[in-house]
């Protein structure tokens, strides 16, 4: 099996370079001045993430006199879904034809059937590590109150 090779800038591996030796995972290793002319390769991201802000609430208490206690409840934690999908096509088609010859008359029938059947089955499964707590907010009498949180989505290539 050929090696593959990788150039990492590295201050303890000053100038060897990352090799792929076989297929199994471990398989991976520091080779020594290795010619970085043939077998080169780059590295792909498993996982790639987007963070965005979401409002959990807002209150404004500007024009009240008097502090306003509001509940919510807040969901930690981390859901994982995936789906996957299987389409199946089966087309049949069926002819028939017959002749028939009697003295000077001839007759030909001809017929044909066609037919197709889809199947799509799809599968999706969702695991929850999560926890939901009821948290109290008091809002002050005079301000604008607004709860954010962080919500960070992962996406994968690589199924499973």
């Amino acid at each position: 099996m050929e090696i593959i090779t990788m150039k990492i800038k590295s201050c303890r591996h000053t100038v060897d370079s990352l090799a792929k030796f076989d297929n199994r995972d471990k398989g991976v290793g520091f080779k020594a001045r290795v010619s970085m002319r043939t077998n080169t390769g780059s590295f792909v991201p498993r996982h790639t993430g987007a963070v965005r802000t979401e409002t959990v609430f807002h209150y404004d208490n500007r024009q009240g006199s008097y502090p306003i206690t509001k509940s919510y409840e807040v969901t930690k934690g981390l859901i994982r879904s995936s789906s996957s999908s299987v389409r199946n096509l089966i087309t049949l088609t069926l002819s028939l034809e017959a002749s028939v010859e009697y003295m000077a008359v001839s007759a030909t029938v001809a017929a044909e059937f066609h037919t197709e059947i889809e199947t799509t089955t799809t599968h999706s499964t969702e695991s929850s590590w999560s926890k939901t707590e009821s948290i109290s907010f008091t809002i002050p009498a005079g301000k604008n109150y607004k709860v954010m949180q962080h919500v960070v989505s992962f996406s994968s290539p690589v199924p499973g």
